[in-house]
């Protein structure tokens, strides 16, 4: 099967246009109202780069350091006692730290040990205090 040939459809040369091989279109130079392109205007201001990258450590980096000094602060205060709740939401009272675990207390003769990283927080009295009004409120 024989395909013709594909047709492309070009805008006719204008009367300006160059007619020999060797000669090149040219604007004029009032054809661009803005002038010739500058090098300050092409690329981005190395402030911009400053700016964002103080903002995402105002509001990513500098809190997150922070909330991580204070929760390894409260592993190493960890002692015996202490009413804690884990990362897989298991509260327990500590019954013995060593270096790397913990072994809670989960009810009467049950023991469990944890690493001590597994220890998300400690359980406050305000909110042993809270959970019977809000029981009340339902």
């Amino acid at each position: 099967m024989h395909l013709p040939a594909p047709v492309f459809f070009q805008d006719p040369p204008s009367e300006a246009a160059a007619t020999t091989q060797g000669e090149t279109l040219t604007a004029p130079a009032e054809a661009n109202p803005l002038g010739p392109p500058t090098t300050a205007d092409s690329g981005l201001n190395p402030m911009v780069f400053l700016v964002i990258g103080a903002l995402f450590w105002f509001l990513i980096l500098g809190p997150e350091r922070k909330n991580r000094k204070k929760r390894q602060a409260m592993l190493d205060a960890l002692s015996k006692g202490d009413e804690v709740m884990t990362t897989g939401g298991l509260f327990g009272r500590v019954s013995k730290v060593d270096e790397h675990e913990v072994i809670l207390v989960v009810a009467d003769g049950v023991r469990l040990r944890f690493s001590r990283a597994a220890v998300q927080g400690l359980r406050n009295e305000e909110d042993e205090q809270d959970e019977p009004d809000e029981s009340k409120k339902s």
